[in-house]
Parts: C-alpha cells; structure tokens; sequence
C-alpha cells in the first residue's frame, strides 16, 4: 500500500512541475523582449493628388505605424524620382513604439508647365518585414 501512495505522490509531483514549467513558458513567450521585432505598415500604399492647377498646392497624409513588439527605428524619410521637384515631406518621423501610429505629411505643388509627376516616398527602418517601404506618389 505504501508503493502506490508513493507512486501517486510522486505522479501529482511531476505533474505539478509539469504545470508549472508550462506556465513558466507560457510567461517566457509572452516576453515582450525576447524574439520581438518591429513591424511596419503604411496606409495608403499610394497618394494620387489628382489633377491641380500650376502651383496650387495641396496636401494628403500616409499614415506609418509599427505593429511589432520592439521599437520601430526609421534611419531616413525621403523623396525619391521626383523629377520636377512637386513633392515635399511637411513632417519628419525618427521613430515608432510598439502598437503606436503617426500621420505623414506630403505637399505636392504642381510646377508651371504641364505634365504628369510622380515619385516615391522611401522609408528606410529597422522593420522585420520591410526595412525599406515605399509610397507611391501621383499628380
């Protein structure tokens, strides 16, 4: 009788520990800091400013945020190809938190001459899925 007292008493034990080495990963893998990593998204994925007289100037926003769970390192914000010089950035950004969303600001003026611009708005990072993002600009 003492052997299966025994056997019971040492089965509820390593279940127990079992219970708790679950738990204690369960925890671990909660961890923001272990294995986090930032995550980018940009919404819209292209701005088209439509048609606009020579130099009536217009704004639309981009809006960047960062859905990892490190923080979101932006080594540079530029325009690229743009070819008249109709686009400009209104606002920087350096960075991002975890879960935290921010508004771009690009102006485009359109220069005396008719014609089609277009460029990228390049957004170079620390991003997991895209360390460099692009945003297609149209006018």
């Amino acid at each position: 009788m003492k052997a299966q007292g025994r056997r019971t008493s040492m089965n509820a034990r390593a279940a127990a520990f079992g219970l708790f080495a679950s738990l204690a990963l369960l925890a671990c893998s909660r961890d923001k800091s272990v294995g986090a990593r930032a995550f980018i998204v940009a919404e819209p994925s292209n701005l088209d400013f439509g048609a606009r007289l020579e130099r009536e100037a217009t704004t639309l926003t981009v809006t960047i945020g960062n859905e990892g769970r490190a923080s979101l390192a932006i080594s540079s914000l530029k325009i690229t190809g743009d070819r008249r010089g109709a686009f400009t950035l209104v606002d920087t950004l350096s960075g991002l938190d975890p879960g935290a969303y921010q508004q771009v600001v690009v102006r485009y003026t359109p220069p005396i001459g008719a014609g089609v611009d277009s460029a990228f708005l390049v957004i170079e990072s620390n991003a997991e899925n895209a360390p460099t993002s692009q945003i297609g600009l149209q006018g």
